[in-house]
């Protein structure tokens, strides 16, 4: 019998991911010296550009399986069944990634041209560089899917140690010793994630064999992704295709994205833990689907979820100003006044997760997409309408917008096939708040601290959070991470 699951073991799950997606970002939080320092703001800029173009290949070439592996496995009885599920992931993967490689080479001067700005050679190296990398992490990414959707925290752990520290490692020799610049981190990150696929693959050797391999499964998982591989796709055009926008409508705009990026490095605390409860959410959620209390957890989870996100988006933009003094150099201080609006988004985008419980628990992916559809439709035409006038506040402003009404759809027809009762107005009422408390923490720590303690007790006004309970949640969040 399937042991219940309730708010305390997503908390588990998420701690476990969250350490893991510390490594990730202890990363780029190590490697802020080192670019602000050994590379130009504009290098700085193309890898920024070149993470805004991981965002929209990764969904479009598959890196949407995750959800259609962990719903299969899930469903999975039989050890046969599951080496099927993992040997059909594996297949899938492979071709996928295949087919980036091949779009790297068809695109990869028009793509330069626009993101890298160099001459021809330089365009087409560096590009290739890039789909090499991020073929090598979809491959990595569906293997730690598995591993999630087996509940394997200690091998996910260590897969995402090999490829934090051969990333570390390889950077201070291509970037360091060796003086590559932008090429020299897109080498380091290609295979340090080639590390992790292979270390993945030998933990998973049992479960994937060629016998074991299913075409009608290989097909249904495609099946089951294709809408969220569109969906993300879209997603992605709501996150990243105003770098693209500020690179046409903007003089000189390498160095205003630096800048719009390394506002979202700040937010770093934001974004880890807003992932890691990304990660750890469709296997809890299907499996407190089971429940008999599953509604009431999943409101208290909303909660917990608002209330989080929106203290760390006060707290990061409140230690912003002295993050930037320590890590950078003082071309990338102006950052710091983007932070709290850059924190709405971040926030808004994992709390649409919650929203999709509907379509993740009644199969129906594919209304999803006309959802995001509108999202990245709206995010365009505000991109193109504020981008010209207000530069980077502008395409800032643009993808809160578009959140905004990504999630308001997402909750609305999730509603429809899955009756929860989430307090969604009171969540944006939250978010609204913590958005004017960030404003106020830039002024400085004091008014940073008062307007933090400010903030919580409203929040405990408003039932989202119990004060009481947070540090005894605190300390199980830290023994189960450790």
């Amino acid at each position: 019998m399937t042991k219940p699951r309730g708010l305390r073991s997503l908390v588990t799950d998420a701690a476990v991911y969250g350490a893991a997606r510390t490594l990730v970002k202890f990363v780029h939080v190590f490697m802020i010296p080192i670019y602000t320092r050994y590379l130009a703001i504009s290098e700085y800029g193309i890898i920024e550009n070149l993470n805004a173009l991981a965002q929209m290949l990764l969904p479009l070439f598959g890196a949407a399986l995750p959800a259609a592996v962990v719903q299969r496995y899930a469903g999975a009885d039989r050890d046969d069944e599951r080496a099927a599920v993992v040997s059909s992931a594996a297949a899938a993967t492979l071709a996928l990634g295949g087919g980036m490689l091949l779009a790297g080479v068809a695109s990869a001067g028009a793509l330069g041209a626009l993101l890298v700005r160099g001459t021809s050679s330089e365009n087409h190296a560096i590009l290739l560089l890039a789909f090499v990398g991020n073929s090598m992490t979809l491959q990595s990414v569906v293997y730690l899917a598995i591993l999630r959707a087996r509940f394997d925290k200690r091998r996910y752990l260590v897969a995402s140690l090999v490829a934090a520290l051969g990333t570390v490692g390889l950077n201070l020799v291509f970037v360091i010793g060796l003086e590559l610049g932008v090429k020299g981190t897109l080498l380091a990150g290609a295979l340090a994630q080639a590390a992790a696929t292979l270390y993945c693959h030998r933990a998973l050797r049992e479960w994937i064999r060629l016998n074991a391999l299913s075409m009608p499964l290989v097909r249904g998982l495609l099946a089951f992704g294709v809408p969220f591989m569109l969906s993300g796709f879209l997603i992605a055009i709501v996150r990243s295709s105003d770098r693209y926008l500020i690179s046409l409508l903007v003089d000189d705009p390498l160095p205003k994205i630096a800048l719009y990026g390394m506002a979202e490095k700040c937010m770093f605390p934001l974004v880890l833990a807003s992932s890691a409860f990304g990660m750890a959410w469709a296997p809890f959620a299907l499996a407190v689907s089971r429940q008999a209390d599953a509604r009431d957890v999943h409101v208290r989870t909303f909660r917990f979820y608002v209330s989080v996100t929106a203290l760390l988006l006060v707290a990061s933009a409140m230690l912003a100003p002295v993050v930037l003094r320590i890590l950078t150099t003082p071309a990338y201080y102006p950052s710091a006044r983007f932070t709290p609006a850059v924190g709405l988004y971040l926030a808004l985008n994992y709390l649409a997760y919650i929203g999709s419980l509907g379509f993740l628990l009644t199969g129906r992916s594919r209304a999803m997409a006309p959802i995001v559809a509108v999202a990245a439709a709206v995010n365009v035409a505000l991109n193109v309408l504020l981008i010209p006038r207000f530069a980077v506040m502008g395409a800032i402003w643009a993808t809160v917008a578009a959140f905004v009404a990504y999630n308001l759809l997402m909750f609305a027809v999730g509603e429809r096939h899955e009756r929860v009762g989430f307090p969604v107005w009171r969540g944006f009422a939250v978010y609204a708040l913590a958005y004017v408390a960030g404003e106020v923490a830039l002024l400085g720590i004091v008014h940073g601290v008062v307007a933090f303690a400010a903030f919580a007790l409203v929040l405990q006004a408003l039932g989202f959070l119990d004060l009481q309970r947070l540090p005894g949640l605190v300390r199980s969040l830290s023994r189960r991470a450790a």
